[in-house]
C-alpha cells in the first residue's frame, strides 16, 4: 500500500515536470510561428500597396458622378479599388484637381456682321401654333418632347409649347403665335441683329417675342400675322442686299 502511494506521488511530481515543459516545447512555439505569420502578412500587404499607385478617379468617372450615374469615395487606396475597372482605377499622374482638363469654349460658329446678317436673311415658317404657359413647378410641366422653350424665373417657369399640347394638359395659356426661324448663324455676340428686326416689325404695330437659340434667332409673332411678318422681313433683306451690292 505504501508502495503504491509513494509511486503515484512520484507520477504527480514527474507530470508538475513535464507540463510546463511540454507547454514550453510546443505551445509558445506554436504561439510564435503564429504570429510570425501574422506579421508576414502584414508585410505582403504593406509591400503590395508600396507596389501599386494610389487610386485616383478618372476624369470620366468625376464626370459621371455630377451626373449622379456613379457615386464613389475619394478615399479610395484600398484593396476594393484593385478590382474596379482599368478605366476608372486610373491615374492622373502628375496633375492637381486645378491641372485637369475641363471642358473649353467652342468656337463661335456664327456671324457678327451686322450689315452680312440682314443682307443673307432668310426665314422659315412653321406650321405650329405655340402658345406661352407659366407653371409654379416642373411637375406640371408637359414632356420635353412637347416643349419649345423651358425657362426658369423666380416667379415661375416659363414654357412655349403648341397650343395642342397645352390644351392636352389643362395648361392655362396665353399669346398663341407662330414661330419664325430667321435662316442666318447669327453669333451670339452679334450686335443689335434682332433690334433692327423688331423694330421694323414695330413699324406695322406688331408685337414680336425674340428667342436666341445657339445657332439661330426665333420670332414668335401674333397668330395670323405670320405671313405679314414673313413679307416685312423679306423687304428688309432686299434693302440691305442693294445697300451692299449683292
Amino acid at each position: 500500500m505504501r508502495s503504491s502511494r509513494k509511486w503515484d506521488t512520484c507520477v504527480d511530481a514527474l507530470a508538475a515536470v513535464i507540463q510546463p515543459v511540454w507547454t514550453l516545447t510546443f505551445a509558445i512555439p506554436h504561439g510564435v510561428l503564429s504570429f510570425i505569420g501574422i506579421l508576414s502578412d502584414f508585410q505582403e500587404f504593406v509591400d503590395i500597396g508600396a507596389e501599386e499607385e494610389p487610386f485616383t478617379p478618372s476624369l470620366e468617372l468625376r464626370t459621371l458622378s455630377r451626373n449622379g450615374r456613379i457615386a464613389i469615395s475619394h478615399s479610395s487606396n484600398s484593396r476594393h479599388s484593385r478590382n474596379l475597372p482599368s478605366n476608372i482605377n486610373s491615374k492622373v499622374k502628375g496633375e492637381s484637381h486645378q491641372d485637369i482638363k475641363m471642358s473649353a469654349p467652342m468656337q463661335d460658329p456664327g456671324e457678327k456682321s451686322l450689315s452680312k446678317l440682314l443682307a443673307t436673311l432668310t426665314t422659315i415658317l412653321h406650321p405650329t401654333t405655340f402658345v406661352f404657359a407659366t407653371l409654379k413647378d416642373e411637375a406640371h410641366a408637359p414632356p420635353m418632347s412637347e416643349v419649345q422653350l423651358f425657362f426658369r424665373e423666380s416667379e415661375g417657369i416659363t414654357v412655349i409649347t403648341s397650343l395642342y399640347c397645352a390644351k392636352l394638359h389643362n395648361l392655362e395659356y396665353f399669346f398663341p403665335c407662330k414661330m419664325i426661324t430667321l435662316n442666318v448663324t447669327s453669333s451670339l455676340e452679334a450686335v443689335g441683329f434682332m433690334a433692327v428686326i423688331a423694330t421694323r416689325l414695330a413699324t406695322k404695330e406688331m408685337g414680336v417675342n425674340p428667342v436666341s437659340g445657339f445657332y439661330h434667332d426665333h420670332l414668335f409673332v401674333p397668330l395670323g400675322r405670320e405671313h405679314e411678318a414673313i413679307e416685312t422681313l423679306a423687304e428688309l433683306a432686299e434693302e440691305k442686299k442693294r445697300e451692299a451690292g449683292l
